[in-house]
């Protein structure tokens, strides 16, 4: 194998492009609150969270390779860490160890808070984030892993970010944070099809693996669009702002991630989906921050 190739595989494995699935919520709770109470925000409190969630995501990322090559289902994965490495043990003391850091981070935020709601929110999500694949529990193996990770890296991480600055839950960031979850839940659902084969072999009974690849790709728009109906429905509730609405400028790369999964829910073509709905997540995310933000930053 070249240089070049085993970078490529090494740079596959990190994946750091996935980290958005911890940056986005953040940003959007944090603006959120921005936008609700502007003198409340602290530059500090947004740096720990943001620290805090990316180590979690960071622990989550590497326990699953683990556990997956555990299962069998990455065998044919040759961008797995486990299967890089073949260090099963050291990738565990790296994963545990950026929890355990994560959880110092979540720690020093909620000493400035007067309860301890963050270290309840911080440990649903790691609840949910070893259940999610984890054994004895395994529940993204028996097709639950779509809501758990809508739970996890939406409503949880946005509204962690915003009682941080806020010390309450903001109804701003929760509808924000529905938005999020869509997006969010549209990575991991186009995850499943150009691995169905190796899923079914393990027995992990992902959404395409239940229903097939073709009627799974005509659900995927379900998955992702209600995004923008609950951001067009909030903005009218006047639970968002109006400039929240710059998010509906990601619409056109969610017709287009719907429409290729549409055309290419077969084999490996259907892994041309994942960076686009990474894509997605990443500049829709990005655009609902900047609107919450420009609420009180009088940008528009």
């Amino acid at each position: 194998m070249t240089t070049t190739a085993r970078a490529d595989l090494w740079f596959q494995a990190l994946n750091p492009l996935i980290y958005t699935a911890a940056v986005i919520p953040v940003l959007v709770g944090t603006t959120a609150s921005y936008a609700e109470a502007p003198t409340l925000f602290k530059g500090t409190t947004f740096a720990w969270v943001l620290a805090g969630v990316v180590l979690l995501q960071a622990w989550l990322n590497i326990t699953n390779d683990v556990y997956d090559a555990e299962t069998g289902v990455d065998v044919n994965k040759p961008s797995s860490l486990v299967n890089l490495t073949g260090q099963s043990m050291l990738l565990q003391i790296i994963a545990w160890s950026c929890l355990a850091l994560g959880m110092v981070c979540i720690y020093i935020v909620n000493a400035n808070l007067a309860d301890n709601w963050i270290l309840g929110i911080a440990g649903a999500g790691i609840g949910l984030g070893y259940c999610y694949q984890g054994p004895p529990f395994r529940f993204s193996y028996r097709g639950w892993g779509e809501p758990m990770t809508f739970i996890a890296f939406g409503p949880l991480s946005t509204l962690a970010a915003s009682y941080a600055q806020l010390g309450r839950f903001s109804p701003m960031a929760f509808g924000a944070s529905l938005v999020v979850g869509c997006l969010v839940t549209g990575i991991i659902f186009a995850h499943h099809f150009p691995q169905v084969a190796d899923d079914q072999r393990a027995g992990k009974r992902s959404p395409v693996v239940q229903w097939g690849s073709k009627r799974a790709s005509r659900v995927y728009p379900w998955v992702v669009l209600p995004a923008y109906g609950i951001t067009v429905g909030g903005v009218w509730l006047g639970i968002l702002p109006l400039t929240a609405l710059l998010f509906l400028v990601s619409l056109p790369l969610a017709l287009r991630l719907v429409t290729f999964l549409w055309q290419n829910h077969e084999g490996a073509a259907s892994g041309g989906a994942m960076p686009l709905a990474v894509g997605l997540h990443a500049l829709g995310g990005a655009l609902l921050a900047v609107g919450l933000w420009g609420a009180q930053a009088n940008l528009f």
